[in-house]
């Protein structure tokens, strides 16, 4: 619980988080906010309610768009991911749930609910943390529902450190910003160019990936690079929106979790002089 707390300031030190927004922040230009999950807390029910009360009041200053808010979180906050997108899935475009579990959530209750809801899964096999086979029951149910749009990324030499390595995962974010919300369909999936392969299989000096998803058959390749170029534009014109980011970061033990919550908005001018 190191960075669960009332200072404010332990969770902001995820050095990883601040390389990949200044990576992307050309290509998606971000705010990104940090809350603290309190002492006690845990990401679900009333302190992920107090996330989306976050979200409620940047967009009343920000004018943000309602059809692009994505969720994503590791650990405790892969946790508050499922937590998020099962309350709260008439409000989400998309999913990134890593290593997360959240003991809240019935998964074959909450699997329907997320039936139109594209979502990449993570986790590594070896994790100690919390069990591979949480993530793999979320796979499964999510399938059984009928949900054509699931990803599941396994990383089979790894334990729960995977963060960075599944935010790294090519193409994750134009995937990401490419759904909009109650329209899968528009979004990319995982047989198109530019798009990680689903169900692909790779090794690579004893490392093994395994990616399972729903929507094409299965495919090998020979690196860990499962980029195929560049990316269609199923998703119409996207140019002149801003992102928003918001992080909340907490720990499982002695692992971290972070939930991101993540919206963009129409670029114009902000209300009451923001930036």
């Amino acid at each position: 619980a190191g960075e669960r707390g009332y200072d404010n300031q332990v969770q902001v030190n995820n050095t990883f988080l601040f390389n990949m927004a200044s990576m992307y922040r050309e290509r998606y230009p971000a705010i990104i906010i940090l809350p603290q999950c309190p002492d006690d807390g845990w990401w679900s029910s009333i302190d992920t309610d107090c996330v989306m009360r976050i979200v409620d009041d940047v967009k009343s200053k920000y004018s943000a768009d309602d059809d692009r808010l994505y969720i994503t979180g590791y650990s405790m906050g892969g946790g508050g991911t499922w937590d998020i997108g099962v309350r709260y899935a008439d409000r989400v475009a998309a999913l990134v749930p890593i290593c997360g579990t959240s003991p809240d959530i019935d998964i074959n209750q909450g699997a329907p609910i997320l039936k139109n809801i594209p979502i990449w899964i993570f986790h590594g096999k070896l994790d100690g943390a919390v069990p591979f086979s949480v993530s793999e029951s979320w796979n499964e149910a999510l399938k059984a529902a009928g949900n054509r749009y699931v990803q599941f990324t396994i990383y089979g030499w790894k334990d729960h450190a995977i963060w960075s390595t599944a935010w790294n995962e090519p193409n994750l974010y134009k995937w990401m910003f490419s759904q909009i919300r109650g329209k899968p369909e528009v979004g990319l999936l995982w047989n198109e160019p530019g798009t990680s392969a689903s169900a692909t299989q790779t090794n690579t000096g004893g490392k093994d990936t395994s990616t399972s998803g729903s929507a094409v058959s299965s495919s090998n390749i020979d690196n860990e690079d499962s980029s195929a170029g560049p990316a269609g534009n199923k998703g119409g014109n996207r140019t002149g929106m801003v992102l928003y980011i918001i992080l909340a970061v907490a720990v499982l033990g002695v692992g971290v979790g972070a939930l991101a919550v993540i919206c963009y908005r129409k670029k114009r001018a902000p209300k009451d002089g923001g930036i």
